[in-house]
């Protein structure tokens, strides 16, 4: 019965063994060597939440613990590695004024870092491109969390501040569309006289 585990135990490293050598023909060595930092990454990023877990007044663990899970995810996710490693550095001062309300320092770092989340998925699109409005308005958000969750009032200000910068982001994009509809009116007015006046003659 021992020698058959064995047997077993060893078939499945030798298929595993072959799986990667086979993707690494397919894809090649850098994908095995994204995996294995991954690994890395995700590994050290694990020992510092069990820091965390079995002594939750050791806050400051969370931020290496999910900024390395962040790196793990961003080292195999491509174009969009961004969303995952500023998501997750995001997310650990998030937990932080979750544990302790009155760290509540940590919504700032943690909305800036969603909002950068955000802008680095937009960026990584090619056909969006939204002038700055994602930024600003999450920027927006975040002090506005911070005014009504932290009830720190001086928040009020710079929220004000970044509402006005979304509004002239979007009075500038008005004007841009606005520019476009003359020109647009003005080719579907002579299609129309075109065509219109064919159809009207052949009837």
């Amino acid at each position: 019965m021992e020698t058959h585990d064995q047997s077993s135990r060893t078939g499945v490293l030798i298929t595993l063994v072959g799986a990667l050598l086979l993707i690494n023909l397919v894809l090649g060595s850098s994908f095995i060597m994204g995996l294995v930092s991954a690994a890395f990454f995700a590994l050290a990023g694990l020992a510092f939440l069990a820091i965390h877990r079995t002594e939750p007044d050791h806050w400051w663990a969370l931020i290496p613990g999910l900024t390395l899970l962040g790196l793990a995810l961003a080292s195999i996710t491509g174009a969009f590695g961004g969303l995952f490693f500023l998501g997750a550095i995001g997310l650990a001062f998030a937990m932080i004024y979750r544990s302790d309300p009155e760290q509540w320092w940590a919504l700032i770092p943690a909305g800036v870092l969603f909002t950068l989340a955000l802008v680095s998925t937009f960026d990584a699109l090619p056909l969006i491109d939204d002038g700055g409005f994602v930024f600003f308005l999450g920027l927006a958000a975040t002090f506005a969390v911070v005014w009504r969750q932290a009830d720190q009032q001086w928040a009020v200000w710079p929220m004000g501040a970044m509402l006005f910068m979304v509004s002239l982001i979007a009075v500038s994009a008005l004007s841009a569309v606005s520019s476009a509809l003359l020109p647009l009116l003005l080719i579907g007015g002579g299609l129309w006289l075109l065509f219109g006046r064919r159809e009207r003659a052949a009837a």
